[in-house]
C-alpha cells in the first residue's frame, strides 16, 4: 500500500459538494508507514484511519520549512532506522523495512517541490 502527495484544484459542485482536481507536475509516492511518519512530522494526525485529504499548498509550505529546520538542528531526526520483522498472527511473517540516513529530509525536500508546484491550490494526500 502506497500514499501520493500530489497538486490539485478545488471545485465546488452545483449542489454543494467538494471536488478536487488533479493538476499534473510533481508527485511523491511513499509507503502507508513512510507517509504517515512524515504527515506526523508535519503536525498532521492520521485522524481518518487512510490517511487521506487535502492541505492547503501554502500551509504545507511552512509546515515543510519547519520541518527542514528541526531536522537540520536535530540530527536524531534523520538518522535512519533498522528494518525490523517478526512473526504476527497465525504465523505470518512481517517484515517493516527501515529508511536510510537522510530520508527525511529528502522526502520533506520533495514534497516541498510538489506544494511550490501547487501554488494556491492544494496538495492531497490519497
Amino acid at each position: 500500500m502506497s500514499m501520493t502527495f500530489y497538486a490539485t484544484s478545488q471545485t465546488v459542485k452545483a449542489d454543494g459538494t467538494v471536488q478536487f482536481l488533479m493538476l499534473g507536475g510533481p508527485d511523491v509516492n511513499l509507503c502507508n508507514r513512510n507517509a504517515r511518519m512524515i504527515l506526523e512530522l508535519l503536525g498532521y494526525e492520521a485522524e481518518a484511519e487512510d490517511g487521506c485529504g487535502s492541505i492547503l499548498a501554502s500551509r504545507l509550505v511552512e509546515r515543510v520549512e519547519q520541518a527542514l529546520a528541526v531536522t537540520a538542528s536535530v540530527p536524531e531526526i534523520d538518522c535512519g532506522t533498522e528494518t525490523e520483522e517478526g512473526i504476527g498472527l497465525g504465523g505470518a511473517r512481517w517484515i517493516e523495512c527501515g529508511v536510510r540516513e537522510g530520508y527525511v529530509r529528502d522526502t520533506l525536500e520533495r514534497i516541498l517541490e510538489v506544494a511550490r508546484a501547487a501554488g494556491d491550490d492544494y496538495v492531497s494526500v490519497a
